[in-house]
């Protein structure tokens, strides 16, 4: 049995009422499904971080040289936007030696207090984009004009600092809700661009019911069951 599920369909789901202190029951046209009140708060919050959040800068005392393969280099000019947005800024030795390989320094570093950052995770990003080259596309008309539909490459470091402050801020299991903040938090859920799962892979909804099959097994009559 498959359903299909669209976003536009979080703005049509009718809220029924909170199941356990955890989950959302709400009902789309003749199916039942029931959402994780976490795990849906989390994913909008970590979404609305990723698009909103702009990471601090730590400047270096001096120029950190930096040893990247000349395809590494390629990947960096040619995504500048995306390391300068990552936090990371360079410096660009116009003078190239017998391999006429650019030289890159370091000049700038993301900050964090808890996470450390370096010239492996120049490497790192650079790998993500130059095996994914799709999802380096910032200066594309789509990407500015609807600057939602995209979302800028992250370093897992990065992805994780985002995850973790998503959830904690998160509506938690075992919290009541008042009937308003479940439909926010429904409604919430058609504005981002994954709402399927929390960052951390835990799915959002579950398919509860077909109602219509359950009235024909049951030679009952769908009127008598309307949902106010």
């Amino acid at each position: 049995l498959e359903r299909v599920f669209e976003k536009e369909d979080f703005n049509i789901a009718q809220i029924l009422g909170q199941f356990n202190l955890g989950f959302i029951v709400t009902r789309v046209r003749d199916d039942l499904f029931i959402m994780d009140q976490h795990a849906c708060d989390e994913i909008y919050r970590f979404e609305t971080l990723h698009r909103t959040t702009k990471i601090h800068e730590q400047k270096l005392i001096r120029p950190l040289p930096i040893d990247l393969s000349a395809s590494e280099v390629q990947v960096v000019m040619d995504n500048m936007d995306v390391f300068e947005k990552n936090g990371f800024r360079f410096q660009v030795n116009e003078n190239t030696d017998e391999t006429n390989t650019l030289k890159l320094s370091l000049v700038a570093i993301p900050h964090s207090f808890k996470v450390e950052f370096g010239a492996d995770d120049v490497r790192e990003l650079a790998s993500i984009l130059r095996d994914n080259p799709a999802v380096a596309q910032v200066k594309s008309k789509t990407c500015l004009r609807n600057p939602k539909q995209y979302f800028m490459p992250l370093l897992p470091k990065t992805r994780a600092m985002f995850a973790s402050r998503a959830c904690r801020g998160a509506i938690m299991i075992g919290t009541a809700l008042e009937y308003r903040t479940m439909v926010k938090e429904i409604r919430n859920l058609a504005t981002i661009d994954r709402p399927w799962n929390c960052p951390h892979g835990r799915p959002t909804m579950r398919h509860l019911l077909d109602l219509e099959h359950f009235y024909k097994k049951r030679n009952l009559d769908s009127s008598y069951f309307k949902f106010s």
